[in-house]
């Protein structure tokens, strides 16, 4: 039975990128629901951008001493860390805004 879990090409590319989730998730010290997220996402962004990823990167990289099995799984574990990271900054500035307009407000009550 795990062996034909494993047989699915598409599975070590979704766990690759979901690891790249995990770098965010350690990176940015977030809850473990949003730990979640970012696992989700990173899977998900590895699983369906990494093949394309790593096509981007072929020409820029040398991957010539690499099985072509590990180079794509590699791929997607860099598509997933840029994935996840690229997704979050959109969430970061909100928080950060949300941040800034919480302090003023504490500062100065409306009136």
């Amino acid at each position: 039975m795990l062996d034909s879990l494993f047989a699915m090409p598409w599975l070590p590319l979704a766990i690759a990128g979901g690891f790249g989730g995990v770098i965010r998730w350690w990176s940015a010290k977030d809850s473990w629901r949003a730990g979640l997220v970012h696992v989700l996402i990173g899977a998900i962004i590895g699983r369906y951008f990494g093949p394309a990823f790593f096509t981007i990167v072929q020409p820029v990289a040398d991957f010539s001493g690499m099985d072509p099995q590990d180079a794509r799984v590699l791929g997607a574990h860099l598509c997933g860390v840029i994935g996840i990271n690229l997704y979050a900054i959109p969430i970061d500035l909100f928080r950060a805004r949300a941040l800034a307009v919480k302090a003023s407000l504490e500062k100065e009550p409306p009136k």
